[in-house]
């Protein structure tokens, strides 16, 4: 059996260069999502104001504010018995 040694080379390469002023080669911008989303966990965080019984007060917790990986963005007494707890993701 006999082996072949076979050399490839490139003669030229072509690179296209992409304007970064093109509208499609921007990044995704999600600020506006961002700002929505936490105007909607202010407006939850207002209400279960107004449900929960002021003593409890002191116990909700706006939690995106410090860590977004919790998994929820406010931990809350529960609105039928404030000794409860209630994670919600809004």
């Amino acid at each position: 059996m006999s082996s072949k040694i076979c050399f490839c080379y490139i003669r030229s390469i072509s690179l296209t260069v992409i304007e970064p002023n093109l509208k499609w080669a921007k990044k995704y911008d999600n600020t506006e999502l961002i700002g929505i989303g936490q105007k909607g966990e202010e407006a939850v965080v207002k209400l279960l104001h107004q449900l929960i019984d002021e003593r409890y007060h002191n116990r909700i917790r706006h939690v995106a504010l410090v860590d977004d990986t919790a998994g929820f963005d406010i931990r809350a007494p529960s609105v039928k018995n404030h000794e409860d707890f209630v994670f919600l993701e809004v």
